[in-house]
């Protein structure tokens, strides 16, 4: 049993552990883990590191932030640059456009064409990847209406049901 001075931070982690993101905490609460038995034990930063399976170095940066920012800066940091695509605005329209195209065209045949055309302007190359999220994210609606046509759109997609006849009398 360890005896802890009336200005030691609690046993447990504080309630609020909001860092941002919705993975975050259990990150932080794994890494808080790790420095408890240094913390309230007593118990060295490099043993409580070795048992962990935490490289020292590693242990005293966790152990830096936590008493700078608390258990917060024990979660991991977004990415600065997360949800924005680093190719041009010309060439995802360029990879939206020959995905449009009927016949619909392989991702695979949309790639190769992409990385020419981002050769031939400069731009940078874009990934499989990459190519293959920008056209997963066109609106499925925007889909049928290309490869699939107008009356199979109006099917799907139209709120109101329309009777339509091909030739006069057919209804």
């Amino acid at each position: 049993m360890s005896a802890e001075p009336p200005d030691a931070a609690p046993a447990a982690p504080p309630s609020d552990t909001s860092a941002g993101a919705p993975d975050a905490t259990p990150v932080a609460l794994a890494r808080y883990r790790v420095l408890v038995p240094h913390l309230y034990d007593g118990v060295t930063l490099k043993a409580a590191a070795a048992s962990a399976g935490v490289p020292y170095r590693t242990a005293q940066r966790w152990l830096a932030a936590y008493k700078l920012d608390g258990l917060q800066a024990l979660a991991r940091a977004d990415r600065s640059d997360k949800g924005r695509r680093r190719l041009p605005e010309e060439l995802i329209a360029f990879i939206e456009g020959l995905a449009l195209k009927p016949p619909r065209p392989t991702i695979a045949k949309i790639h190769r064409q992409a990385v020419s055309v981002a050769a031939q302007r400069g731009w940078p190359r874009p990934g499989y990847g990459s190519v293959h999220d920008i056209v997963t994210g066109i609106d499925p609606a925007l889909q049928v209406m290309a490869h699939e046509g107008t009356k199979r759109y109006r099917e799907v997609y139209e709120l109101v049901h329309r009777r339509e006849a091909s030739k006069p009398n057919a209804i």
